[in-house]
């Protein structure tokens, strides 16, 4: 697994932030 699992959860979040941003 190429990225720590803390990594995806920053990831996850700023994804989740982009969507809130655009929706």
């Amino acid at each position: 697994m190429k990225y720590m699992k803390a990594e995806l959860a920053r990831i996850e979040c700023d994804n989740l932030s982009w969507m809130y941003d655009f929706g």
